[in-house]
């Protein structure tokens, strides 16, 4: 049996090993919570700002080699599907991208061939555009 001495260190040792335990996951939840509040910051700066990238073209090939790095980044700790309506990214729209047999992948310009005959070009899709919203 041990004494009243020992019981009570070693009951210290257990108190102060649980509060170390408790402070220990503490730090992440606060950091946690940080970053969710940084998050939810930005995500209503950008829909304020009225990015929605299913409304938006990326023509440039350096922006979208960006975002697919961004992505496969993310896809280290967030599933593609997650990753992909986070940034409001289409799946079909991501592996059009993302193709690797396609030498014109990143362009939206009319360097890349058609993909089928009857796609129009982009000046075609301009034109009717122009079109459309005139006033006369």
């Amino acid at each position: 049996m041990l004494g009243k001495g020992v019981g009570l260190a070693v009951r210290d040792v257990v108190t102060k090993e649980a509060i170390a335990l408790q402070a220990e996951v503490l730090r992440p939840r606060q950091r946690n919570e940080v970053i969710s509040a940084i998050a939810r910051l930005l995500f209503t700066l950008v829909r304020l700002a009225g990015v929605r990238l299913h409304e938006t073209r990326i023509p440039d090939g350096a922006a979208k080699a960006k975002l697919l790095a961004a992505i496969a980044r993310a896809r280290a700790s967030l599933p593609l599907a997650v990753a992909l309506r986070v940034l409001g990214l289409s799946p079909s729209r991501y592996h059009a991208w993302n193709r690797p047999e396609r030498a014109c992948q990143l362009d939206d310009v009319s360097s890349c061939p058609r993909t089928t005959p009857t796609q129009l070009t982009p000046e075609e899709v301009r034109t009717m555009h122009d079109l459309a919203t005139s006033g006369s």
